[in-house]
């Protein structure tokens, strides 16, 4: 082999050595950023994590309806994560993705609009159904049940039990049955129900005789039962007074004492039941 052809070679094999090592490096180099990990706080994992925290708020909300505060936290960072990684480059252009001051505006603005939300949705679940009792028709006295909340209030219940004080000697109270219905919608009401006129009851009232007793309202997932105190002149007008939350009537003194509240009414209903409390009874609208 002559020298020409041997440097020829040799020249050959340099340059595909050369080849080999530049093609080996570049897939080494290739593989070592293949292997490095994504940071945790690249956009499909800010993504995921707000998936993640919405789910939660999800499973939260079923199974833990009382802690709303958390849920209602983890709704909020988690819609606004997803809105963050949604406005990358890939969706809505390079200027968007590189201005981070807008993005975090924007995000800012749905966390504060998803936490108005689901705390709003909160409240209302974490709310009780309620109803209040009401007398209505001055000359007809008839109980009437409102529901004012935004639950349906389900087997609402109210019982009425007054007294004849011009016919004291008798002690019973009039034989007023107890109703329940089956539910009242969201702000809706039950009655006005006949109670004076009931053909037990009619025959022991005449016009302006002072009836006096007490009434309750409750249905079995209402946040507290109500308690009143309800005056009656029959024919002419009436009020009903309602007890602060968690003070009860005792009955076994009530029935006691109808002998001494018939000689004294004024006296005594004026202590129980002070003229500020007191509610007329009027017409229905």
């Amino acid at each position: 082999m002559g020298r020409q052809s041997r440097l020829k070679w040799e020249r050959w094999f340099e340059r595909r050595w050369e080849a080999l090592q530049a093609a080996s490096l570049s897939g080494a180099f290739s593989q070592t950023t293949e292997r490095i990990p994504r940071s945790i706080f690249s956009d499909r994992a800010k993504s995921l994590i707000g998936l993640f925290l919405s789910l939660l708020s999800v499973g939260g909300q079923a199974l833990f309806p009382t802690l709303y505060s958390i849920w209602v936290v983890c709704f909020a960072i988690g819609i606004s994560g997803i809105v963050f990684a949604l406005l990358s480059e890939r969706v809505c252009g390079r200027f968007l993705a590189a201005n981070k001051t807008l993005r975090l505006t924007l995000s800012g603005l749905v966390f504060v609009g998803a936490t108005i939300f689901g705390w709003d949705r909160a409240r209302q679940l974490a709310e009780l159904p309620d109803v209040d009792l009401i007398f209505v028709y001055p000359t007809d006295v008839s109980p009437y049940m409102v529901n004012s909340t935004d639950k349906v209030v389900q087997q609402p219940k109210y019982q009425v039990t007054l007294w004849n004080l011009d016919h004291h000697e008798k002690r019973n109270p009039l034989p007023i049955p107890t109703q329940t219905g089956d539910f009242i919608r969201p702000h809706n009401a039950w009655g006005p129900n006949e109670m004076l006129g009931l053909p037990a009851v009619r025959p022991l009232v005449s016009v302006g005789d002072h009836l006096f007793g007490f009434a309750q309202a409750l249905c079995p997932d209402c946040k507290r039962n109500h308690y009143y105190w309800v005056y009656i002149e029959h024919g002419k007008l009436g009020w009903y007074c309602e007890l602060p939350s968690g003070q009860l009537i005792n009955i076994n003194v009530l029935f006691q004492k109808i002998v001494e509240i018939a000689n004294a009414r004024d006296t005594w209903i004026n202590e129980v039941a002070p003229p500020a409390c007191r509610t007329p009874v009027k017409q229905l609208k």
